[in-house]
């Protein structure tokens, strides 16, 4: 699984696109589906409530997988439990700044087609928005994009993971 314990550093921060603070529409979520994250030797993770998740072309390379197309975005919660607590509504939750960058998984570039956005932000938890701003090509289930995304505490206190999109 994808998900790293990063210093901020001014090549991550310049490379990272911050997110507006706004809610989106409808949601492609599952409320049932969750999934949580712990870095070696922490008790804290980052935890996914709500979205739609693969079984066969998300595996274990993200945090969680979502289906977008123009005018269908997909929602999630997501929180960074200092207290290792399951779910997002149990153990601590300190107020985390959170950024985003769409990337291709074919060129490892960002792509500005899909966005993100976190609502509250700084909050914890947050909604997460995966919007498509335009008409993308359909992956028929294919990840072919995801969301990186950065919950920090402080510049140099940070968590991050991917999310992987598929679209429609």
């Amino acid at each position: 699984m994808r998900f790293t314990n990063l210093c901020a550093s001014s090549a991550i921060a310049a490379s990272l696109v911050l997110s507006a603070c706004s809610s989106g529409g409808g949601s492609q979520g599952l409320p049932s589906n969750s999934q949580a994250v712990a870095p070696m030797g922490h008790s804290a993770h980052l935890t996914v409530v709500g979205a739609h998740q693969f079984t066969a072309s998300c595996g274990t390379a993200y945090l969680t997988c979502v289906t977008v197309k123009k005018g269908s975005p997909a929602s999630l919660e997501i929180c960074y439990n200092a207290s290792g607590g399951s779910g997002c509504t149990s153990g601590s939750f300190p107020s985390l700044t959170w950024s985003e960058a769409i990337v291709s998984v074919k060129t490892g570039k960002v792509y500005k087609k899909i966005v993100g956005s976190f609502y509250p932000n700084p909050g914890n938890p947050s909604e997460d928005t995966i919007t498509a701003k335009k008409k993308v090509k359909n992956s028929h289930g294919k990840v072919t994009y995801f969301q990186e995304i950065q919950g920090c505490l402080y510049t140099s206190d940070c968590l991050s993971g991917e999310i992987g999109i598929a679209t429609q």
